[in-house]
């Protein structure tokens, strides 16, 4: 069963509302559509409290009932969501993405969303881009501001279509139009870089402010780097700065954004969650970590997310660590990408360079077009001496990242540099244990 209305029963809605006297079969006809629309909310709405309730079972029983046999998209895609988070079963990528689709047939946005991410070769599931297209045309279809979002990507690097820069924009424009921060910051840097129509590099940077002002952290980053700045250095002096004042934490605010989160409420559970999880407390560490990886609440971030959840885990939190087993594989390609921002493809040789740059691609890295462009440049150099000059002058922009300093604990490596040496010695994708995470 689907939510589609029928002819007929489109009909009858506008007469109804037209204010048409209809007959009475008619509107019994209507009445028993709403009664059935009122019991699939209701079911879904049983669902959701036994969730927050951490009632797997009686959860997934309401939602699976929503699915199989309401019909309900939404239902589809909580218990997509249960199977790809493991909760009350042994987690299931393959019945994930499967309940994913379903629920896009079903007409549910963020199913097409999610199932389009997936087939994009994402959490174990195969890339099949051609699948991809079709789960994040839907997605649009269906009013997801992220699916037009990733629409838009796959026309503009070609993925499961031709390249087409002209239709990318228009999808970027959309996106970011119904509210994805995403979808703005990729419509500012066609602007600023004249892809896909005339280069407009004021109303691009408008575009990254927008972005920015949402909170999409890529969008302020490539902000400043359109308009020249760069982080400020802190002045040096004989005398060490004193270290500034904690905020005052009130137990109320932790109490407040501890029910926020078991409701839900994650953009009032971060707010007051974070504070707490920045001066180490074990459950909000968990709970901040949570939002970051799954963007809810914060924006998805796999690096904060690791950052939060690798403290919880190495203080016994168990949650923690499943869930950086869960995440493992996304961390390493946010790893990667890092990387490659912060240091640099390997420059041994070209075909090194070339695999880097595609390997950064893939894992859909912020300046994949600069990159692209750099390697271009490289190639066409007339000897490695120019080639080495180049990559030297390009990794000179680069900045390190404020959130990751030198450790100590590391002996003075940077975050960058104990990346690299990671995924030089174990390779892109690996780590799927807390031990992995000695970075971090």
């Amino acid at each position: 069963m689907t939510q589609r209305v029928g002819w007929a029963g489109m009909g009858l809605a506008l007469a109804a509302m037209a204010g048409l006297t209809l007959p009475l079969a008619a509107q019994s006809l209507i009445e028993r559509d709403a009664a059935r629309q009122a019991e699939r909310a209701a079911r879904v709405a049983a669902g959701d409290k036994a969730y927050k309730r951490k009632q797997w079972n009686v959860a997934r029983e309401h939602y699976q009932t929503g699915c199989d046999e309401d019909g309900y998209g939404e239902a589809c895609f909580k218990v997509a969501r249960m199977e790809e988070r493991g909760e009350g079963t042994q987690r299931s990528m393959a019945l994930a993405f499967t309940y994913y689709r379903l629920g896009c047939t079903m007409q549910y946005g963020p199913s097409c969303d999610r199932a389009g991410y997936l087939a994009s070769g994402n959490d174990g599931i195969e890339r099949n881009d051609e699948q991809a297209f079709e789960m994040f045309y839907f997605g649009c279809s269906f009013k997801s501001a992220e699916s037009c979002s990733n629409f838009g990507f796959m026309h503009d690097f070609g993925r499961g279509t031709a390249q087409d820069r002209v239709k990318a924009r228009e999808l970027y424009l959309k996106a970011c139009d119904m509210g994805s921060p995403n979808g703005c910051t990729n419509q500012g840097m066609m602007l600023i870089e004249g892809l896909g129509g005339p280069a407009d590099p004021a109303q691009g940077r408008a575009f990254l402010k927008r972005a920015c002002d949402a909170g999409h952290k890529p969008g302020c980053e490539k902000l400043a780097m359109a308009s020249g700045k760069t982080p400020a250095k802190p002045a040096t002096s004989a005398v060490a700065a004193a270290p500034a004042a904690k905020p005052a934490l009130s137990q109320a605010d932790y109490r407040m954004g501890l029910e926020a989160f078991d409701r839900d409420q994650f953009p009032v559970a971060y707010r007051n969650l974070r504070p707490f999880a920045d001066q180490g407390d074990t459950t909000a560490e968990y709970a901040v970590g949570f939002m970051h990886a799954y963007g809810q609440g914060a924006n998805r971030d796999y690096l904060d997310a690791a950052r939060f959840l690798v403290r919880a885990a190495r203080k016994g939190d168990k949650r923690a660590e499943e869930l950086l087993g869960i995440i493992g594989p996304n961390i390493s390609q946010a790893q990667f990408v890092y990387m490659i921002d912060a240091e640099g493809p390997d420059m041994s040789s070209l075909s090194a360079f070339d695999y880097e740059v595609e390997v950064y691609c893939q894992f859909r890295g912020p300046n994949c077009a600069t990159w692209r462009k750099r390697y271009q440049q490289a190639e066409d150099a007339n000897n490695r001496r120019a080639f080495s000059e180049q990559l030297a002058r390009a990794w000179r922009q680069s900045a390190p990242d404020a959130r990751f300093g030198n450790d100590p604990r590391r002996g003075g490596e940077t975050f960058a540099a104990c990346i690299r040496r990671q995924v030089r010695t174990r390779g892109a994708t690996a780590g799927s244990t807390l031990v992995d995470y000695d970075c971090f």
